[in-house]
């Protein structure tokens, strides 16, 4: 089954419309990038590989009682730092930004043509007031652009961590009247810049898109590194998956006093409560460990970018180039 947890819908909706309107449209045509899934299950592996190296690490777990009746498990084996308020320490430039990047590409200064329009500089999604159909015309080409001549293809492992930092500086600087749980924080030139910044992870959230938002909403604090992981009937816990709904039915067995044994069960469900759930019955006594973790989701203690335990296919960029035309033509008109 899945390993790779899907895009949590209910809650970033909005910003993924965002995305398709304003940075490429790209967001929008992750379903197209099946061929990648490959990738994931071989991260998957490498992240079995890499918790069987990682067996002495302590994990200390608290149980929450929820109102249906599951139990969600809480553990603090990931600790988030808080950015420290220091732009030294962000892993950008101090500039201005929209005229220099971090990106070695642009060691000479961001072209003009590529540079975020002045007129827009400081706006959030929140109080953007013009159409956004020209902002999708001003990004998706400069978008191709920049992943085709300035994109250095340095290592995940390296840009990732930058990314985040970043992440946090900006949400540390972010006007909380309007900034949100997107990118940036919501504002558009941060958002841009990101892109400007870290094409590498441009390409790495339009292809590993499920659990890229997760795992960044976990680095930058917005969500607690076990939000995912729940304690079964039977005593077994499990990791759900973004996009799924999971009935899970435990059979018992029980003998009255006079001695006849008969069979009762209980269901639980949680996860995802969206329309487009996909619904997953588990029969926990039919059920073994292995198949149960098939069934779940990352575990998110686990970063799988800065670990190397993901890395992006050679054909990546490519294809997100591929798509970004389409949709870049199709505003054209």
């Amino acid at each position: 089954m899945l390993r790779e947890v899907l895009t949590e819908k209910w809650i970033i909706g909005a910003c993924v419309v965002l995305i398709v309107v304003v940075f490429g449209g790209i967001f929008w045509f992750h379903h197209e990038l099946a061929p990648y899934k490959k990738s994931a299950d071989e991260s998957a592996e490498r992240h079995r590989q890499w918790e069987a190296a990682q067996k002495e690490t302590e994990v200390n777990s608290t149980e929450v009682q929820t109102d249906g009746g599951a139990t969600l498990v809480q553990s603090n084996t990931l600790k988030v730092e808080k950015f420290s308020g220091s732009e030294d320490n962000a892993g950008i430039i101090k500039t201005k930004i929209g005229l220099t990047s971090s990106n070695p590409m642009f060691a000479d200064g961001v072209p003009k043509h590529l540079q975020f329009p002045n007129e827009w500089i400081g706006m959030y999604v929140q109080n953007f007031k013009e159409d956004y159909s020209e902002l999708g015309r001003f990004s998706q080409p400069r978008i191709d652009e920049i992943l085709s001549k300035y994109n250095p293809h340095r290592p995940i492992t390296e840009v990732w961590p930058l990314f985040i930092d970043a992440e946090k500086y900006y949400y540390s600087n972010a006007d909380p009247k309007y900034a949100d749980n997107s990118q940036g924080a919501g504002r558009l030139d941060w958002m841009y810049q990101n892109i400007l910044d870290f094409p590498e992870v441009f390409v790495l959230g339009n292809v590993d898109t499920d659990r890229f938002v997760d795992m960044h909403a976990v680095l930058v604090g917005n969500k607690e590194p076990d939000w995912n992981l729940w304690k079964l009937p039977d005593g077994r816990e499990m990791r759900a998956a973004t996009g799924y709904r999971y009935n899970v039915i435990h059979d018992r067995s029980h003998t009255n006093s006079k001695g006849k044994t008969y069979t009762s069960n209980s269901n639980m469900q949680f996860g995802h409560s969206g329309k487009n759930a996909k619904l997953i019955t588990i029969y926990l006594s039919k059920t073994s460990d292995e198949e149960l973790e098939q069934l779940g989701g990352w575990n998110y203690n686990v970063d799988p970018y800065s670990t190397g335990i993901y890395t992006l296919p050679e054909e990546a960029t490519e294809h997100v180039l591929q798509m970004n035309r389409k949709a870049y033509g199709g505003l054209k008109k």
